[in-house]
């Protein structure tokens, strides 16, 4: 059969252990070195601007959602955001 198709573009898409390597590794590269890096980004106190620049890459697939698309984005970003913050 044929192989899967590539993962949805998002901020996570790649975040797969091991998954990345693999991409790369079935594309032919024979020489493959991975590693992580953080890059702190400085949110601010202001919620409005913290949810807006979280949310800026899925922007335009929640606003296909309308306001009860809105509503839930928030309500996930506000109950998840704590994972990847300090």
């Amino acid at each position: 059969g044929a192989p899967p198709p590539p993962p949805p573009m998002n901020p996570m898409s790649l975040s797969e252990p091991g998954l990345f390597e693999k991409m790369v590794l079935d594309a032919g590269f024979k020489d493959v070195h991975q590693s992580t890096s953080s890059y702190p980004f400085l949110f601010g106190s202001d919620k409005g601007f913290q949810l807006k620049v979280g949310t800026i890459l899925l922007r335009e697939k929640i606003d296909g959602f309308g306001e009860e698309g809105w509503r839930k984005a928030e309500e996930a970003f506000w109950a998840n955001i704590g994972k990847y913050t300090v």
